[in-house]
């Protein structure tokens, strides 16, 4: 198995036990912004949807230059589904952008104010505007 065919493995256990860097007393993301490495995009904020009248929005992290389209990962922060940040995992979305992925970090409702399945149907309206928009952001639409 090579190391690429493993990261998908190795992400979802990173995710687990990550550390947040949301400010959960202020409900605000960190004074301090992570900057990404010269070789690394980051869009933060694409709105990808609309759920209850609220704007849906996620941050896309991709290689500055690329040679065609490249698979997606699609990172979900933690915070049982009342709590968290999108960019909680942008350092990790940087990282996998770094090698050689389109990697995505999907901000949902949440509950007790939207309940099941809201976060559910958050996560697959976000791939689908990946799907849709894959050209723009070099990203293979069978490889999400």
């Amino acid at each position: 198995m090579s190391d690429r065919s493993r990261l998908p493995v190795v992400l979802v256990g990173l995710a687990l036990v990550g550390v947040s860097l949301f400010d959960r007393s202020t409900g605000q993301e960190p004074k301090v912004a992570l900057q990404p490495p010269s070789e690394v995009t980051i869009e933060r904020d694409v709105v990808y949807g609309t759920g209850a009248g609220e704007e849906l929005k996620l941050n896309v992290s991709r290689p500055a230059k690329s040679d065609g389209r490249l698979p997606c990962v699609i990172a979900i922060h933690g915070g049982a589904w009342r709590a968290g940040n999108k960019s909680d995992l942008n350092k990790l979305t940087g990282e996998l952008a770094e090698r050689g992925f389109v990697a995505v970090t999907v901000g949902y409702r949440f509950c007790p104010k939207h309940r099941f399945p809201a976060k559910v149907e958050d996560v697959k309206c976000a791939v689908r505007f990946l799907r849709a928009n894959a050209e723009k952001y070099g990203l293979d639409p069978q490889r999400i």
